[in-house]
Parts: C-alpha cells; structure tokens; sequence
C-alpha cells in the first residue's frame, strides 16, 4: 500500500472518532439508565450538572486534537527520512505519552479532589489513579477534601470565635470546654457543597454549635449542666446534624459529634463552695462526736448496771471525762502538775511520762 493511502486512511480513521464522539450516545438498559439519571439528579443539585457539554469533554477533544496533530507532524517529519507511518506512530505515541504524564492523577485514601476547568467544578477524583486533562493547565485542582474524622475546639475565645463564657441558671458565669469531631461525607452533593458553599467550615461549625450550645446550657445551673452534660450533648448533636449536613455536606460522628469536656467555674466560686464544704465537713465532725459521746457515757451506765450498781447520768458522765482526762494527760507525755485544795495548796509533780531515749543517753553520761 503507498505511503499516502496509509495517510489518508489513519486521517479517516481519527475522523470517524471524532465523528462518533460529537454524535448522541445510544439509550442504555434500563438499569443503566436508572443508574445514570440518579447520578445527574445529585448533579445538578450543584453546577456539575450545569456546564456545558463542550467543556465537559474538553479533555477527550484536547486528547484527540493532538494526537491529529501529532500524527501529522510525525507524517511529515518521518516522510522526510522516508518512514512518514512510522513517523506518525511515533507522534502518536509521544503524544500520549505526554498527555499521561500532564494528567495523571493519583489521589490518597479517604481523600477526593475537585478540579475546575475555566473555573467551573467538571471532576471530582476519589481515592485511586484518574486522567485529569493537562493538570495545571486547562484542569486546576480547587479544592482537596479529606473524608477522615476532624477534631474541632469549640468556644476557643480566639478573635471571631464565640466566647467560652456561659451564663447560667442561677447566675455564675463559667468557661465551657468542648469538642465536635466531623467528617465530609463521600457523596458528589456533599463534597461540593463542603468546597463552594462555606468558606470556613470550621468557623461555621463553631458558629452552628454555639446557636444550640449556650441556650440549651442557659436552662441549667452550673451543677446540673456539669451533671447532664453528656445527655445535652446528644439533644445537640441530634438537633444539629441534619442542618450541618444539609449546608456544608459535613457529617457529625454520633457519639463524638459534641463533647463538653469540662465546665471550669471562676477560682472566687470554687473557693466558695470549698469553705462551704469545709464547713459541712467540721458540722458532720462534731455531730460524730457528740454521738460518740453519748454512746461512751450510755456505756459506763450499762456496765455498771452489769456490775450490779445503778448510777444516774451524770455519774457516769464525770466518770467519762475523768477517764478521759487520764487518757489526754497520758496521751500528752509531759509532766504535770496537780494543786490539790484539800492539802493547803500543796503542789505535787507528776512525771508520768515515759521515759524517752535522749533522757536515758543524758543519765549515761552523768553515770
């Protein structure tokens, strides 16, 4: 076959591609086209299933202008040195391998890219290899999503942040310390939404919670929201989720979605209540001390009742605190002294401490 039939004939066959490629696509199964008519209704809920069908397939007319071109550059160049097919099979090839290289596009797990083509978003690539259409060039990454959970600080009082103080039921003020963890959803609609409709979906998420947050918190004082805080997180998070995920395509996690760590009230509050536990505390001291009393002096009663003498309260009273006086005097380990009224005023000296360690090294060494 001469070399200009091969020409013409690989120049028709690029024809009919290109051709079949303008043309409408056959109707699918209905399955298929179930399928499809889904995949389009959860388009079009942003601009993917708005862009025209021109820029929409930019990249199989870019791929295929090229490779024309290509082929005839390599024609002519290879029919200077006599191998003008060869020649356009080597501009075939390099020109895909061009267009791989440019496009190739590996994406992470758990993660999804948005490209925009003349600023308009055409592809989203999840986890694994995709074919972008000159990356960097006519396709431009916009936004990197990432479908792993997120851990946000809420009521960080950082500037443009809600404040961590809450007001609450009976008038203390106290600094609120919370967490939402978040993920983007792996849905088309979802992705979008998280890219183009909130600039700051942390800033929103902290502005969300705290519209739901601070009044619910506001029914309760200090002790009762420190108690409950767990079931009004869960009230939050189920009143929140579905209003988040319709306006940024972001998704709550169930349990973690809201965690309020702590509730820290003012150093002057706790002090407070430390004073007012200290002195529960010392009441509840005295009050086992006056039952153990009572129990001490019913005792001495009943054992001598046992003994066979009957003696009234207020003997065995004086001798509870005699006894006790013995045991405090013992307990002391001092010397003391008795002035005993019926001998004049004679003073007697009592040592009846034991006799300690460095009393007996003195004698010792007197020795």
């Amino acid at each position: 076959m001469p070399i200009r039939q091969k020409e013409e004939k690989m120049l028709k066959g690029l024809g009919n591609l290109l051709k079949g490629f303008f043309t409408k696509p056959e109707k699918t199964s209905g399955s298929a086209k179930s399928a499809e008519k889904k995949a389009e209704e959860e388009k079009k809920k942003y601009d993917v299933g708005k862009i025209p069908r021109w820029l929409k397939d930019l990249g199989y007319i870019v791929f295929l202008g090229g490779s024309l071109l290509f082929v005839i550059l390599g024609s002519i160049i290879g029919h200077i040195f006599e191998y003008a097919s060869e020649g356009a099979v080597s501009g075939l090839i390099l020109w895909s391998s061009i267009y791989i290289a440019l496009g190739i596009d590996i994406v992470p797990q758990k993660m999804s890219r948005v490209y925009e083509r003349f600023g308009k978003p055409v592809k989203i690539n999840r986890a694994g290899p995709h074919l972008t259409c000159l990356k960097g060039i006519i396709d431009k990454l916009a936004v990197e999503v990432s479908h792993q959970y997120h851990v946000t600080n809420l009521f960080t009082g950082k500037e443009g942040d809600p404040s961590p103080k809450i007001d609450f039921a009976e008038g203390t003020t106290a600094k609120i310390c919370a967490e939402t963890w978040w993920r983007v959803e792996d849905t088309i609609d979802s992705i979008l939404r998280f890219a183009y409709e909130v600039s700051d979906p942390e800033g929103f998420i902290r502005q969300q919670f705290d519209t739901l947050i601070r009044p619910h918190l506001q029914k309760h004082s200090a002790d009762e929201a420190q108690l409950q805080k767990n079931e009004i997180a869960s009230k939050i998070i189920e009143e929140l989720s579905p209003r988040i995920a319709e306006l940024t395509g972001i998704e709550l996690e169930p349990i973690k979605g809201l965690l309020i760590r702590d509730i820290e009230l003012p150093e002057k509050v706790v002090n407070q209540r430390f004073k007012r536990l200290e002195g529960t505390t010392e009441a509840e001291k005295d009050i086992h001390r006056g039952k153990g009393y009572i129990n001490a002096i019913l005792a001495i009663k009943e054992a001598a009742k046992k003994d066979g003498t009957d003696i009234d309260l207020g003997q065995a009273q004086r001798i509870f605190e005699r006894q006790r006086g013995l045991e405090t005097i013992e307990k002391t380990g001092a010397n003391v002294t008795f002035i005993s009224p019926g001998i004049g005023g004679v003073l007697k000296t009592l040592d009846i401490a034991p006799e300690r360690k460095y009393d007996k090294k003195r004698k010792e060494k007197t020795a």
